[in-house]
């Protein structure tokens, strides 16, 4: 596993009359691939918040519980830096990156698959919290690659400008990534309605596909169960 990580060797020197337009050329997927993938570390930490509400409507978890399984994730994190820091200086930035990344992914996506209790939410925060501790150290991944390459390949006189353009990565990771299950949302009850009038499966699907977007990756059983039963056609109109 730690050759996995290990550093690829110094690819031979580029002729002279390429070097400034590969050069460019990596910069930008450089920038571009450390953008989009500490965006996605972002969707995925932030989950829980944005899942909460609907949980907390079910009866799965209260405020309190939201708070505690929270903690887990800034708790762990904040000590996964300083681990994954050190073993990201010896590793190759793009594996390292990556594999967190799709790690932690999974790990936010099995949540959905937990035993919740309907009748015990003590039960759910315990799980809750254990799950997001994992996320946390996961979640450490992210920054030690991207501050090392951004390092790398911008030199200090352009650095604050693209590092500035670069922190945006973590409003678009918290927000705007949800956006296209809400777009699908409206897409789809358009499609499927006659004009000036919802149809009560469009409805039903609104409502699914809206959950889906507050929670992102983030997908209760509840949530599950609903899609099956508006597959079946036994699911209420809940507006």
């Amino acid at each position: 596993m730690a050759n996995f990580f290990t550093p690829p060797q110094a690819k031979p020197l580029l002729p002279k009359e390429k070097i400034d337009k590969v050069f460019k050329s990596m910069r930008f997927k450089v920038f571009l691939g450390s953008f989009l993938g500490y965006a996605g570390y972002y969707l995925v930490r932030k989950n829980l918040s944005l899942a909460a509400p609907d949980m907390i409507a079910e009866g799965l978890i209260d405020k309190q519980g939201v708070g505690i399984a929270a903690s887990a994730v800034s708790i762990a994190y904040a000590f996964s830096k300083f681990v994954m820091g050190t073993l990201s200086d010896r590793s190759d930035a793009r594996k390292f990156l990556t594999v967190g990344l799709v790690i932690a992914s999974l790990v936010m996506m099995a949540v959905g698959f937990l035993p919740f209790s309907t009748v015990n939410p003590a039960i759910n925060v315990t799980m809750l919290f254990v799950m997001m501790l994992f996320v946390g150290v996961l979640s450490g991944m992210g920054w030690p690659p991207c501050g090392r390459i951004m390092a790398y390949w911008f030199s200090q006189n352009e650095r604050s400008f693209k590092m500035s353009l670069w922190n945006t990565s973590h409003t678009v990771g918290a927000g705007t990534l949800g956006s296209p299950f809400s777009v699908s949302a409206y897409s789809l009850i358009w499609v499927s309605s006659r004009p000036g009038e919802l149809t009560s499966s469009s409805l039903q699907l609104s409502h699914f596909l809206s959950r889906c977007s507050a929670g992102g990756l983030f997908v209760t059983p509840l949530s599950l169960a609903d899609f099956l039963q508006l597959l079946t056609g036994e699911m209420t109109i809940l507006v």
